[in-house]
């Protein structure tokens, strides 16, 4: 998952050569120029969108959903689905964070038993480190949604980290709701969640 800052959006990209374990990826994916629009993949803004007035009429439409409306007009169908997928689940969407579920211990097993164990220096060399230089977040995770290594930008780091998204958390949808690791995970297909998009209010800020 990437954040150019608040309100700018998280992305996630599924690794397809490795079944069980996802990989967010910084910036402009390349994802974006092979989906067409209405497709999971689609960019969250459609070109010259103001995303003040496209985050300003989704968060109405949450608000609306939350206290019961079913009619949810201009929201991607997407995320539509996922918010109700989240409240289905039961998802608080008032928490202050999402759950960590590792322990520091039970975290550095995940991750010598990961597939992509061996690509992390790498990964990192490739994005980790030119994803600090413009302010965004790399995250790695398995396909429970639990978020193995968080790197990049250090004060976006601190940022991501107030919320719950650290190393040992889980951000599948049934426990964070809408966001880009979940909802990539559900859906099996890249996405990108914008801002007001994501369930947890804790997280509107990306």
């Amino acid at each position: 998952a990437s954040g150019d800052g608040p309100g700018s959006g998280t992305r996630f990209m599924l690794l397809p050569a490795v079944s069980r374990v996802r990989v967010a990826l910084g910036g402009n994916c390349s994802y974006r120029a092979a989906v067409q629009p209405g497709s999971p993949g689609e960019p969250a803004l459609a070109r010259g969108q103001d995303p003040r007035v496209r985050a300003t009429s989704v968060a109405w439409a949450r608000d609306a959903f939350l206290q019961g409306a079913r009619s949810l007009a201009g929201i991607r169908p997407l995320v539509a689905d996922s918010w109700s997928r989240s409240r289905s689940s039961g998802v608080d969407p008032d928490v202050a964070e999402a759950p960590a579920v590792l322990t520091p211990a039970a975290l550095a097993a995940e991750r010598a038993a990961s597939p992509l164990a061996p690509a992390v220096p790498v990964l990192h060399e490739l994005l980790a480190d030119p994803a600090g230089d413009v302010g965004h977040v790399m995250a790695i995770g398995d396909a429970r949604g639990r978020l193995l290594w968080v790197e990049g930008d250090r004060d976006m780091r601190a940022t991501a980290e107030s919320m719950g998204f650290a190393a040992g958390a889980l951000w599948s949808e049934e426990a964070a709701g809408t966001n880009a690791p979940g909802t990539a995970l559900a859906t099996g297909a890249p996405v990108q969640i914008f801002a007001s998009e994501h369930y947890l209010g804790v997280a509107q800020q990306w």
